[in-house]
């Protein structure tokens, strides 16, 4: 079985054609009242970041980041459809002096909102000016296409602090119809995470907040790259909330199984939808380069069901692996 390595620039805007009607929502100002922005900045503490030791000199980067507390759900039940914490029709501004500092934040707090609302953008309920404006802090220039089906894709470009991600831009794809925003993806974490960051994203976190997904995928190969590099993906699809979270690890070889650990890293790639669109998990993983890999179900590649899956992986004290037999993936 072949399959490329995973492209953390999203591209999925290209094929990401279907043929639907949505209503229209009325264009809004992007701005926050006066009221919000003071609330937002009364809640803001400073925090330093420490960049990662090199030989030439250590750099520091002084962050604004609110304190946004993660929302308490039961731990057996998943959280309901999320939505904005803004008035219709306005995206909270994020804090910090530079585009750097303020996409941390929305990083590590989504805007105070959870998938598949993106730093309070709300799939099938933000007009695409709405989304426009709070974005162009970002890109100026955001990269427009239009396909045949109608639909508009945009792709714009955000800057990263490289002291946590391991490149210094990423790609956010948009999906836009009748001017609503309908779907997105985003990559999430980027290289290696530096301890206590990306939180929100980390397995045992997002399968506490979100629930049991409704199908579990994997893919792998059945032997180690000459780098001893042995790739494992596995995507969680949530269609009643319109989330697929892409997780992934290096993982080995031991004797005929291969062994994957995905809890040692935050999520890789999210895509976000309006549930109402009733996307499947094919639609889905085919309309975007990032899944661009042969995945098959956990039930039919290991011993667990996805209800196993999920009480072992939402205990963030659990150090249990995904054993798979290697020769599923030849």
């Amino acid at each position: 079985m072949r399959r490329r390595q995973l492209l953390l620039t999203v591209t999925f805007g290209l094929i990401w054609a279907l043929l639907f009607s949505v209503a229209c929502l009325p264009t809004s100002s992007a701005t926050p009242n006066g009221e919000e922005i003071q609330q937002i900045q009364t809640a803001v503490e400073t925090r330093q970041i420490t960049a990662m030791p090199s030989p030439s000199a250590t750099t520091t980067l002084t962050l604004a980041i609110s304190e946004v507390k993660t929302p308490v759900v039961p731990t057996e039940t998943p959280s309901p459809l999320p939505t904005s914490t803004a008035e219709p029709g306005q995206i909270p501004t994020p804090p910090g002096t530079s585009a750097e500092e303020q996409v941390l934040w929305l990083y590590e707090t989504n805007n105070g909102c959870q998938l598949p609302c993106w730093w309070g953008i709300v799939p099938g309920e933000t007009d695409w000016q709405t989304a426009r404006a709070f974005l162009r802090r970002f890109d100026q220039d955001i990269y427009r296409n239009d396909l045949p089906s109608g639909e508009i894709f945009f792709a714009v470009d955000v800057p990263l602090p490289t002291e946590v991600f391991s490149e210094n831009r990423t790609e956010l794809g948009i999906l836009v119809a009748n001017d609503v925003v309908q779907g997105m993806q985003a990559a999430v974490s980027i290289g290696d995470t530096p301890p206590g960051f990306l939180e929100l994203y980390t397995l045992s976190t997002f399968l506490t907040a979100y629930g049991q997904p409704s199908e579990v995928w994997l893919s792998t190969y059945h032997k180690p790259f000459e780098n001893d590099s042995l790739p494992f993906d596995m995507l969680l699809f949530y269609p009643q909330q319109g989330i697929m979270a892409l997780f992934n690890d290096n993982a080995i070889l031991d004797s005929s199984l291969v062994k994957g650990c995905p809890q040692q890293d935050p999520v890789r790639v999210v895509s976000l939808w309006s549930s109402a669109l009733g996307w499947t998990f094919d639609k889905v993983k085919n309309d975007s380069s990032a899944y661009n890999v042969d995945y098959l179900r956990l039930e039919d590649t290991t011993d667990w069901d996805t209800t196993t899956f999920y009480e072992t992986f939402k205990n963030p004290d659990n150090t249990t692996c995904i054993e798979t037999e290697a020769e599923l993936w030849r």
